[in-house]
């Protein structure tokens, strides 16, 4: 339990469902890579342990004794510079937050930027429908090979990014996490097993055997397949710690007689 300050606890949970929903969805249709479930835990557990500690030193700082009060002008005279309000914001936001992914890129691990791309769209338009997405900024023919054994899982959209010219490729989880990016075009390799499992028609079992997401490159590919039959995720922000348009939307259920 931790206090309701900032509405962190609200962003935290939309960031688990989102982050659940689609690797649920996953076992549920077949194709979820062995450990797929167990990275909710490994991803979201480090985000709820650091909204316990921000929220209790929220507390810690109104409490009516001396102390408090000193400690709270000191953290009002840091908030008035720019740095520290820079801080604040991208903290509590959730902004800065990382899952710990293969890869050295910078933007592996974190909320998909949302890059002004050249189809007229920005990147968030084309993350509406729950499904991965590998974004070509090369034109790499190799680059979209490697997808294309997971067409039913992983989307491929060929553009360019002219505030980006240095980015070659992102690839792009269902909630919006960056699991994969280069700089250069990626050497071949089938780096689409980590996270969309193998290619090839779904298995309909219990549990999902799968290898992983990612063999060749630094670990990086995204689903496309719808989520489960029984649930959809909508989400219009790529944040880890707070996606804030996120929604689910479950189908009417029969009454039982």
């Amino acid at each position: 339990m931790h206090s309701p300050f900032g509405g962190q606890g609200l962003n935290l949970g939309l960031g688990d469902a989102v982050n659940l929903g689609w690797k649920l969805a996953a076992t549920v249709h077949g194709w979820a890579p062995e450990g797929l479930l167990d990275t909710y835990t490994a991803e979201r557990h480090p985000l709820g342990a650091w909204v316990l500690d921000w929220t209790r030193a929220q507390v810690a700082l109104m409490r009516p004794e001396p102390h408090a009060a000193a400690l709270r002008r000191v953290v009002a005279e840091l908030s008035a510079t720019p740095d520290a309000t820079t801080f604040f914001v991208k903290k509590i936001s959730g902004v800065w937050h990382r899952y710990d992914l293969p890869g050295s890129h910078p933007l592996t691990g974190r909320s998909a930027p949302d890059l002004e791309l050249s189809d007229g769209h920005r990147l968030a338009d084309h993350l509406h429908d729950g499904r991965g997405l590998l974004l070509d900024l090369a034109d790499d023919p190799a680059l979209r090979g490697r997808a294309a054994g997971h067409r039913d899982r992983v989307r491929t959209l060929t553009v360019r990014c002219p505030d980006r010219p240095d980015l070659a490729g992102l690839l792009l989880r269902p909630d919006g996490c960056t699991a994969w990016a280069a700089d250069t075009p990626a050497p071949t390799g089938s780096w689409t097993r980590r996270w969309a499992g193998g290619s090839g028609r779904p298995r309909r079992s219990r549990r999902s055997r799968g290898a992983e997401w990612a063999d060749g490159v630094a670990g990086v590919a995204t689903p496309t397949a719808p989520l489960a039959p029984s649930c959809t995720i909508r989400a219009t922000s790529t944040t880890p710690c707070s996606p804030p348009n996120a929604s689910v939307v479950l189908p009417d259920r029969p009454a039982r007689r």
